[in-house]
């Protein structure tokens, strides 16, 4: 099965973001094709939540 690329995900995630009207910024560019990608929101009230990509081998 083929796997989407990191930069596809990361770019739906910013348009999709934008379409929300809030922001989205990539801080590290890394692999685009096969890239780990980390996604960190702050809640705004002096906390956070990261998400990550976890891959099966």
């Amino acid at each position: 099965m083929n796997e989407l690329k990191a930069e596809t995900i990361i770019n739906a995630g910013i348009r999709i973001a934008e379409k929300n009207l809030t922001s989205a910024y990539i801080v590290k560019r890394g692999d685009e094709q096969a890239g780990a990608i980390f996604v960190k929101i702050d809640t705004l009230d002096g906390f956070c939540q990261t998400f990550f990509t976890k891959y099966q081998i």
